[in-house]
């Protein structure tokens, strides 16, 4: 601290004085499920012997403040979401511990890591140790529900497609998924409100980032579900039940919290996902001798996906705090410019889910039940379970572990399209926008898109061409989505479709497909 200048030389001086002293609370036997988990790991590497006489000093990757701020945090939401009117199942604080029978209230874990290198920052496996020792992040299982999603889309980046891509979000029949019904309209309960609406043509952008239901059948059956599931089994997500049915799109396949958190840390790394996770980093004997320290391999990662991908679906993911369904939890985060965070929501609303990171750490959030399929609550969605408790967790987490920004691949490159039609963005594209204040102005839809260097010429804008503007309006150059007033004169107008010399106002229309491929 004092060579890199965070304290001065009489403060160096005067701690250096000072005595070692230990954590006055340490992990304590029986009182956590990271307690057993680092005792099993540690008896894994001394072995049975050497464990019994004990005298060792344990140094685990946990940090402790955010080891607390997740489980406090955890267990003071899990209170609240009981307290909600339409909540009917047995509450923690009925719990009869002398009757024996494991217990059926409301539970919740929390696993962080260390985004590139999988060590375990923190662990908690369950809402009450004493209650039952059955360690969720270690043994549960659980649909993911929307917080699947990224990795449909993954597999469609993979495979030649880009966010500018174009997908219906119309109707889709139920029949065409088999979940949750088999007659009527399949549900929209992805993005997370409860007044959905179908846009007609989208972009993939705009599909992942407002979790649309039927949009992401139509992406996953497109590309095949195979594909789906060899990129998810990639990212460390196995099809175990073996079934290519068109439900594994929308999460219907049960996963870990462990797996979970590794795959998304994926997006934050270039693609890359650590081997392993881990909690040991040494072990010293009872004469302070090292005898096990963490080997390199441990900090291991394979690629899951190219650099590419990962970057398209972080920044699509990224738009979830700014343009998506979670914007007002913007507000409640220290980082929220460099917090990418995604929840997830089962069909049945019987899982809630919150996964995301800052660049530096991978946190994940799971709020359910151990069984059963029962809805938590009518419309209980992911935001409202595990985003909460997310968000605080990272606030804690960001003084020790710091968000970082990503970088663009340079196999990337960005393109300014206009968010009306997903096509090339034009001098035209603008849209009226009446402020009281500011009376009638123009707002540029342009906004930046980042595909393929290699990727097909996208089209020009077709829905704010010279013939969709009327001649009382003028445009401003700039296209960063500032507000630009109306002013009283006119634009020149193209009269002749005949061309000479270059093409400075985009006049010359590309010949586009119906949909971009």
């Amino acid at each position: 601290m004092l060579a890199e200048g965070s304290i001065t030389q009489n403060e160096w001086e005067t701690l250096s004085a000072q005595d070692v002293v230990t954590n006055p609370k340490p992990l304590r036997r029986g009182t956590s499920h990271l307690y057993d988990k680092v005792v099993e790991l540690t008896r894994e590497i001394v072995g049975d012997d050497a464990m019994s006489r004990g005298g060792f000093n344990i140094f685990t990757t946990v940090d402790r403040d955010v080891q607390t701020a997740a489980n406090d945090t955890l267990r003071q939401h899990l209170l609240q979401i009981e307290k909600h009117p339409d909540y009917t199942h047995p509450l923690f604080s009925e719990h009869d511990r002398t009757s024996g029978k494991p217990p059926v209230y409301l539970q919740g874990a929390v696993l962080a890591i260390d985004s590139s290198t999988g060590a375990v920052i923190a662990h908690v496996g369950g809402r009450e140790f004493r209650h039952s020792q059955y360690d969720f992040i270690e043994s549960g299982r659980r649909p993911l529900g929307t917080a699947f999603l990224p990795f449909v889309y993954a597999a469609a980046f993979e495979n030649g497609s880009n966010p500018a891509t174009r997908v219906d979000d119309l109707p889709l029949d139920a029949r065409e998924v088999m979940l949750g019904g088999t007659e009527g309209i399949l549900g929209e309960w992805g993005p997370e409100i409860m007044d959905p609406i179908y846009q007609g043509e989208i972009t993939l952008r705009q599909a992942l980032r407002n979790s649309k239901i039927a949009s992401t059948v139509r992406v996953g059956v497109d590309v095949g579900l195979a594909a789906v599931a060899s990129q998810s089994k990639k990212f460390g997500l196995p099809l175990e039940s073996g079934e290519l049915l068109s439900r594994l799109l929308l999460g219907w396949e049960q996963n870990s919290l462990w797996q979970a958190v590794r795959a998304y840390s994926a997006f934050a790394r270039n693609g890359r996902a650590p081997d392993d996770l881990y909690y040991i980093d040494r072990i010293e004997n009872v004469d302070g001798q090292l005898i096990y320290t963490a080997p390199q391999s441990k900090a291991a990662t394979r690629e899951v996906c190219d650099s590419a991908t990962a970057y398209q679906i972080h920044s699509i993911l990224a738009d979830n705090l700014s343009k998506g369904n979670l914007t007002e939890i913007a507000d409640t985060l220290l980082e929220p410019e460099l917090a990418v965070v995604k929840s997830g929501t089962n069909y049945n609303f019987s899982d809630g889910w919150a996964l995301g990171y800052n660049g530096t750490l991978t946190c994940g959030v799971w709020v359910g039940f151990f069984e059963g399929r029962k809805p938590i609550y009518e419309f209980a969605f992911g935001k409202d379970l595990a985003i909460p408790v997310w968000s605080q967790i990272m606030n804690a987490a960001s003084t020790d572990f710091p968000g970082q920004n990503l970088t663009r691949p340079p196999t990337l490159k960005t393109i300014n399209l206009c968010s009306t039609s997903g096509r090339k963005v034009t001098r035209y594209c603008y849209e009226s926008v009446f402020d009281p204040e500011l009376g009638l102005s123009l707002v540029s839809t342009a906004y930046p898109e980042y595909v393929r260097v290699t990727d097909p010429e996208i089209g020009l804008c077709p829905v704010h061409g010279s013939g969709g503007v009327t001649p009382s309006m003028a445009f401003a150059p700039d296209t960063d989505g500032a507000r630009q007033r109306r002013l009283s004169v006119s634009p020149l107008w193209v009269t002749n479709n005949a061309l000479l010399g270059n093409d400075p106002y985009n006049s010359v229309v590309l010949s586009i497909p119906e949909k971009q491929t």
